[in-house]
């Protein structure tokens, strides 16, 4: 029987790895690295997301002669699918790898399926990965009644902008049990907003959000 040799030098690659219980497929998804939690991370609080597989089954790209495993596949519908590859933004601006992609992106979309190269980059600038991991956690907690977060909503429209401790210490003053983690679970899910490009503090600001779209789509 063939013995594998050990590892030459120190330099040996260690994968990061985390596991999130993902409700939308009922089962644990196993994440491998950070880039590609933290989108796992956006996709869980996506109101879109009705589906998620990590490292689906190989595709044979004809234009490349080989075959190809995406990173991440996401259904908002029984037809609209995205397919997703995490790459360092370093990686994936590589004159090779843009070449790559070009052809995947284009047999990808002969077969009607989304494709695109997500970056640390483009997820930072859209919500920082310490801030993601914290709201993802708020997201999945039991909701509040919802008395209390009318009236943390109501408190956020009246006053307008506010230090995030300003709006708790408000709603303490109404009498709002657990006023901090309603405020934490209401920004997860998108009806209080922030710059969540900043690291999240008690002093960040908050306001009430009136937009539509969804803040965690890549």
């Amino acid at each position: 029987m063939p013995i594998a040799k050990p590892p030459v030098g120190s330099s040996s690659w260690i994968v990061e790895r985390h596991r999130i219980y993902a409700p939308c497929v009922e089962q644990t998804l196993q994440a491998e690295g950070s880039i590609e939690h933290h989108a796992l991370l956006f996709a869980l609080m996506s109101p879109t997301t009705r589906y998620i597989k990590l490292h689906p089954h190989a595709v044979f790209i004809e234009s490349r002669g080989n075959s190809y495993t995406t990173d991440m596949v996401r259904a908002f519908s029984k037809t609209a699918i995205c397919c997703n590859e995490f790459k360092q933004s370093t990686d994936a601006e590589k004159p090779k790898n843009v070449a790559k992609y070009k052809q995947i992106t284009s047999e990808f979309e002969e077969a009607n399926t989304a494709f695109s190269v997500v970056t640390e980059r483009q997820l930072n600038a859209i919500c920082l990965y310490a801030n993601a991991k914290i709201l993802c956690r708020y997201f999945h907690q039991k909701p509040p009644s919802k008395n209390d977060k009318m009236m943390v909503l109501d408190i956020a429209k009246r006053h307008g902008p506010m230090f995030m401790l300003s709006l708790i210490r408000l709603a303490q003053r109404k009498k709002i049990q657990y006023a901090s983690q309603i405020v934490w679970f209401l920004l997860a899910h998108q009806q209080l907003d922030a710059d969540l490009a900043q690291v999240l503090t008690s002093r960040s600001r908050i306001w009430l959000n009136k937009e539509s779209g969804d803040r965690y789509a890549f």
